[in-house]
């Protein structure tokens, strides 16, 4: 059976909150499962021959011999009867995971998917803090596109250079979520949480929000912080706490990989009151998620970013505290 990609309406691109346009949930959800083994057809169809030939085997004994010969018939289509059976059933439940799991989406579908969502959040994020591209500013000495967030959105959803190149955007998985690695070995999530960073002269303006790539519902909050008031502009590594629900479901087929994973990388910005608004960048061993590794999933360039708007709006010094910054 050959797998056919969903094809969204002409002239119709997913976002969030768009249901209409929006690629169905049953088959966004295929990306997260495994097809069916082949070899468990194969094995189905053999049971379903041995048992088809013993129960013609038997019904032929039974009208060729007699005597007790006819035992044997009997024994053959009992057999037959069995193993088919168990062939028959076999073959349904099959048909049934094969139903559930196929046609799937491809790497690049999912991709253009996010890419999409990633879009609209952005967006969003300016009419929700109540802004607009007039009001933000970016430091003295940056140019150029916000980094590599912005280039790998255009990427995935095949745009334009988007506009409102001073917003700033990192994104991460959020938990608990299915995931998936592709065939491209890079890992999908079934719910992302997205941060986008707006400076302008005054304030950090902060939009946040969690994305369910199955619906493309969306969980938003906002929060706005004096310069002055931040103090540390940080990522760091954090053991998962599984307990908490903190853990990634992955297909049964990559358990053996995601069994290592046990922290997950986190920027923060925390203000001078103690209050501090979080995400997750990616999550990995505790060997692979060490401190200033470099990984593109860190967002190095965004946080160079923050950390010039910072510097710049506190008059170019930098304090004692300022080297958490």
């Amino acid at each position: 059976m050959a797998s056919q990609p969903y094809v969204p309406p002409q002239g119709q691109r997913p976002a969030p909150g768009g249901q209409s346009s929006r690629p169905p949930a049953y088959w966004i959800t295929r990306y997260f499962i495994d097809p069916p083994d082949p070899a468990v057809l194969r094995s189905a169809l053999i049971k379903l021959w041995i048992g088809a030939s013993a129960f013609a085997l038997g019904l032929l004994t039974l009208v060729a011999a007699s005597g007790a010969d006819k035992g044997l018939g009997f024994v053959l289509l009992i057999v037959g009867c069995v193993v088919g059976s168990g062939g028959l059933s076999a073959k349904k439940a099959y048909d049934a995971a094969y139903a559930l799991a196929m046609p799937r989406p491809s790497d690049a579908e999912i991709d253009q998917l996010i890419g999409m969502d990633s879009l609209s959040i952005l967006n969003r994020a300016l009419p929700q803090l109540g802004l607009t591209d007039a009001d933000l500013v970016q430091p003295r000495g940056v140019s150029g596109a916000a980094g590599v967030s912005f280039t790998d959105i255009e990427a995935r959803a095949g745009a334009e250079p988007v506009p409102g190149g001073n917003q700033m955007m990192v994104w991460g998985p959020s938990f608990p979520c299915n995931s998936s690695i592709g065939q491209d070995q890079r890992t999908r999530y079934s719910r992302y949480e997205f941060m986008v960073i707006c400076p302008t002269h005054y304030q950090l303006a902060i939009y946040k929000c969690e994305l369910d790539l199955y619906t493309g519902q969306l969980k938003e909050s906002t929060n706005e912080y004096h310069y002055q008031d931040v103090v540390a502009v940080r990522t760091s590594a954090v053991p998962l706490n599984r307990h908490g629900g903190q853990y990634v479901n992955p297909r049964p087929s990559q358990r053996a990989y995601f069994s290592r994973i046990d922290t997950r990388r986190v920027m923060e910005i925390v203000v001078s009151s103690g209050d501090r608004t979080s995400i997750n960048l990616r999550v990995a061993s505790s060997t692979e998620a060490t401190v200033d590794s470099g990984d593109p999933l860190d967002f190095p360039q965004v946080l160079e970013r923050v950390r010039a708007t910072l510097r710049e709006k506190k008059g170019g010094v930098r304090r004692a505290e300022e080297d958490l910054i």
